[in-house]
């Protein structure tokens, strides 16, 4: 039997899959930025995530959206759109954009602490 993490990231995964193709759908590109950022042990992640937040456990993935060539920035009413369907797919699913974090997508943790 799966732990509750795994049942999550397994829940995560598949979102992500309906809203990589919701995006595409709209006609909008997409590359991933961050996903899973690893361990912290022994070499600490220096990026802008929150040590041990949703990236450290697979369930977090930043997205980088396209439009005709040209990267869609955070002031692009798109965004919304696109939380709102992630927000739709799931209970546990949580946008960045609600917290200042356009490209942010991701399930909440099992413990309700790690966003």
């Amino acid at each position: 039997m799966d732990s509750e993490l795994v049942r999550r990231q397994k829940i995560f995964t598949g979102c992500l899959g309906k809203l990589i193709d919701f995006i595409l759908s709209q006609g909008y590109q997409i590359t991933m930025a961050e996903g899973y950022v690893g361990d912290s042990d022994p070499f600490p992640h220096r990026g802008p995530h929150l040590h041990q937040g949703c990236h450290y456990f697979r369930l977090a993935q930043d997205l980088n959206i396209w439009y005709n060539g040209a990267l869609i920035d955070g002031t692009n009413q798109i965004w919304k759109t696109f939380g709102d369907y992630w927000k739709s797919l799931d209970d546990y699913c949580r946008y960045g954009g609600d917290f200042s974090d356009h490209d942010h997508f991701s399930v909440l943790h099992p413990d309700g602490k790690h966003e």
